[in-house]
């Protein structure tokens, strides 16, 4: 029986990072901590081009780390379009009487 490596999940989704603990969305996170409350500092004294600039910057980087987490073969991804059709779940059942038969 093969060994898992360390910081891989135990349903099969491999961690490719060279630290398991942490993965590229963090450095996102770290920047979010850093850049609001000066965002609020550029506000709170009237330079309201900087706090819009700030706000822009954290918003596309939203953004795209929202995008990039539905690339082909990320978790959300499998999670609404699973390879094959037969692991869907449907509401409507296929056969029988039907909901009020």
């Amino acid at each position: 029986m093969p060994t898992s490596q360390a910081g891989s999940d135990e349903v099969g989704i491999p961690n490719r990072n060279p630290l398991p603990t942490l993965s590229p969305i963090h450095i996102l996170s770290g920047a979010c901590v850093v850049t609001i409350p000066l965002a609020f500092k550029a506000a709170r004294d009237n330079n309201n081009a900087r706090y819009a600039r700030i706000m822009r910057g954290n918003f596309a980087g939203m953004c795209v780390a929202g995008l990039l987490a539905f690339l082909p073969g990320r978790t959300l991804y499998r999670s609404l379009w699973p390879e094959d059709a037969d692991s869907c779940q449907t509401a409507v059942p296929s056969q029988g009487p039907g909901w009020f038969g």
